[in-house]
């Protein structure tokens, strides 16, 4: 008698879902294979790299993760709706009562989406299959390939969605999942500094030198002057840190030599550009760009020594003079006297 209502249950089962499966179907997606959703399933992620860190602009970063999936019923009715052939119906379909046909696998597609237009991104491959179970079934490593163009704003926080999705299967629900992971495009400061390095100068005299900064990087940098090696010169500099947006426009700086000693040779001065990011992110060592070093010479033009050694020579010529003048007056009047 049980065996009788059981029979006549799932009969009558079979038979609400062939006159309600039109209706369903309707409403249903075309790319779905569903005939009519009575059991759900669940995908998830296995995902250690949430945080991609830092990536260069103009490369590539390859990270992998996993996916599962499984069935959500109790281990019964996982039994009778694979072992058993009017539970193999009923989940899979009227081919699936023959029992030496293999079991259909649960086939999840794979899609990925970029938020930002700097970033592309593909996954290797694009689906993955899993035995139906009603424990997580885990896939084989896939991978995600993530591409960042140079243009990419540095530090700019971009996010990155991986989806999953199971159309459905007979019975079986659709059931989709996605996750996340994020990055930064690194900070390129990539300071073109121009000037001429080699002046000759005169001494005890102001000599001021423009000097050209471009930032070719990609975010807007503070850049900050330092001077190195100057000794007992005098040297400023009209502003020594200023901010640079990464337009290719010119900042002019000027560098003034105050004075130079009297009798300076050759003398070497270094000036140490340092960029630092003005996008800020918790890792402040994100935000520090390469320091670019210019050195300039100058050489002494001689002008006051060469004033010097012609006062010298005159000084010398009339002391000549007035000693020989003294001589002659000496002599001539010791001529007198004989």
């Amino acid at each position: 008698m049980k065996k009788r209502l059981i029979l006549i249950s799932i009969l009558f089962m079979l038979l609400s879902t062939t006159l309600f499966a039109p209706i369903i179907l309707a409403k249903e997606i075309k790319s779905r294979s569903t005939f009519i959703g009575l059991f759900n399933s669940e995908i998830s992620f296995n995902n250690e790299n949430e945080d991609l860190g830092l990536i260069a602009p103009g490369s590539s970063k390859t990270v992998e993760f996993e996916v599962k999936y499984k069935l959500s019923m109790g281990n019964f009715a996982k039994w009778f709706f694979t072992k058993r052939r009017i539970g193999r119906l009923i989940l899979f379909g009227l081919p699936y009562i023959i029992k030496l046909k293999a079991l259909p696998t649960a086939v999840v597609n794979l899609s990925v989406e970029c938020e930002d237009s700097y970033c592309s991104a593909k996954l290797e491959p694009e689906t993955v299959e899993f035995a139906f179970n009603n424990v997580f079934q885990v896939s084989d490593k896939v991978k995600l390939v993530v591409t960042v163009d140079e243009n990419a704003p540095a530090l700019t926080e971009s996010k990155i969605e991986i989806r999953a999705d199971f159309p459905g299967l007979w019975t079986i629900k659709p059931v989709d999942n996605s996750t996340s992971v994020s990055f930064l495009p690194e900070y390129v400061s990539n300071l073109a500094v121009e000037s001429e390095i080699e002046h000759t100068i005169p001494p005890l005299k102001n000599y001021t030198i423009p000097i050209n900064i471009t930032n070719n990087g990609n975010g807007e940098s503070k850049v900050n002057i330092s001077i190195i090696d100057s000794d007992n010169w005098t040297i400023s500099l009209d502003t020594d840190e200023f901010t640079l947006k990464p337009d290719g426009k010119t900042e002019q700086i000027l560098l003034t030599v105050t004075e130079p000693p009297k009798n300076f040779k050759d003398k070497s001065i270094n000036l140490v550009f340092t960029p630092t990011c003005t996008q800020e992110v918790e890792d402040t060592t994100y935000q520090q760009g390469e320091p670019v070093q210019l050195t300039f010479t100058f050489y002494n033009d001689g002008s006051l020594k060469e004033e010097g050694n012609g006062i010298n020579l005159a000084y010398i010529a009339v002391i000549v003079i007035v000693i020989i003048i003294l001589l002659l007056v000496i002599f001539f009047f010791l001529k007198r006297r004989q």
